[in-house]
């Protein structure tokens, strides 16, 4: 568990991870980011789009409602979610995209099957990640 920080002028304000300390679920991120940035660098297009599906289904799942806070407010936090629920979420993109695989096979379309096929085993290859 991350050491946090409470600002003793401010003790109601959220806890933070002090600098260098880092959660699972960021450590997890962290390692799917540099996933991503190496597929990146060898042009695989079915990893970079495995891995940002799995990053945007995170971040999306980080998100809050906007409209609570104050509409002249650029930035709002993010819910912070544990390594369990990231891990949950990833399981849930793979077996989307399994999903869509499926549909894929009985349309006949096999090259878009297959491929998604793919982006679901490197989805689950991410849970070894973390």
């Amino acid at each position: 568990m991350p050491v946090m920080d409470n600002s003793p002028e401010n003790p109601s304000a959220p806890s933070r991870p002090l600098h260098g300390a880092m959660s699972a679920a960021a450590d997890f991120r962290a390692r799917v980011e540099g996933e991503l940035r190496r597929a990146m660098h060898e042009r695989d297009a079915m990893t970079v789009t495995a891995l940002r599906s799995v990053l945007n289904a995170v971040d999306n799942a980080s998100a809050v409602d906007a409209s609570a806070h104050d509409p002249s407010t650029s930035e709002v936090p993010r819910r912070h979610i544990d390594l369990a629920e990231v891990r949950a979420i990833v399981h849930r993109v793979a077996e989307e995209h399994e999903t869509a695989a499926r549909d894929y096979t009985d349309l006949g379309q096999h090259e878009a099957a297959t491929r998604m096929f793919g982006e679901a085993a490197i989805a689950r290859r991410c849970l070894d990640l973390g």
